[in-house]
């Protein structure tokens, strides 16, 4: 965690130097801070049971299908052999997660019971290096079902590699939330940035249900659902209703108030249909 909070810092200098949106709350980032102390404390005991099934289908299924031995391939030309070794490959793993987080990130926003924990995540109003772990508790133990065990069927990945592509993905979710105007040009649509994230943060109609990616566009390019940034355009950011978070403990508390509301209102229906039908 202490890690986390200084490379946070790092970005916060740059959001201070170079901010796409001027003159954030302050309120809002304390709200943001709050929330990443709640998700790294209440993440690791949601995460108890996930992980131990994903031990149990390690050991009853073996490893992955594709092994990729970095320390033993070599291209036959010398040059070549530590870059493919060392940057393309490792790439591999982390391309064909994207894929997993795209299908995942997008269900949270097409099933109401996955979208009433993500709902958290989409309530800021000040996106900026802090929000990317706004996140919910109940969110990484859903990523071991749609991301950890698909991957772990097809990738036999050492602990080291593992760790790799944890890294990276924490550092480009700081990256692409940051509140920095960094346009990517003509990579915008081959790197994921803070100016195309920040659509998918926007409330507004043309961006609502886009760019799901989490590192490589091309997943929204291919299933329809890329849209490209305007030039010098950095939207507003929040909930698609309008509605503003509340308390914390509401907050984290939401998806079960939610469940508890739908049960009421199920109750509720059929106890009308039995009195008209009386």
């Amino acid at each position: 965690m202490k890690a986390h909070f200084l490379i946070v810092l790092s970005f916060t200098v740059v959001e201070i130097l170079i901010p796409a949106e001027r003159r954030q709350s302050s309120f809002e980032r304390l709200s943001h801070g709050a929330y990443n102390v709640s998700y790294f404390v209440l993440s690791p005991f949601a995460m108890i049971l996930p992980s131990a099934l994903v031990v149990a289908f390690t050991r009853q299924f073996g490893p992955g299908l594709i092994h990729l031995n970095l320390d033993g391939l070599t291209t036959g030309i010398g040059t070549l052999s530590w870059p493919v070794r060392n940057l393309f490959l490792p790439l591999v793993p982390l391309f064909v997660s994207d894929f997993f987080y795209y299908w995942h990130h997008r269900l949270q926003h097409r099933v109401p019971a996955l979208w009433t924990s993500h709902r958290l995540h989409h309530s800021a109003e000040g996106l900026n290096a802090l929000a990317s772990y706004r996140v919910h508790w109940l969110e990484e133990p859903l990523r071991v079902f749609t991301m950890v065990i698909p991957m772990g069927i097809l990738f036999d990945i050492t602990a080291v590699q593992g760790a790799w592509i944890a890294f990276a993905l924490a550092q480009m979710g700081l990256l692409i939330h940051a509140n920095v105007r960094i346009p990517y040009g003509p990579l915008t649509p081959v790197i994921l940035g803070p100016q195309l994230h920040r659509l998918h943060h926007s409330p507004a109609p043309e961006h609502l249900d886009r760019n799901y990616s989490a590192n490589f566009p091309i997943w929204d390019i291919l299933f329809g659902t890329y849209v490209a940034p305007k030039r010098g355009e950095w939207p507003k950011t929040g909930l698609p209703d309008g509605e503003r978070a509340r308390s914390i403990p509401y907050e984290l508390a939401y998806p079960f108030v939610a469940l508890w509301r739908k049960a009421r209102g199920l109750v509720a229906n059929e106890e009308s249909v039995n009195v008209r039908e009386r």
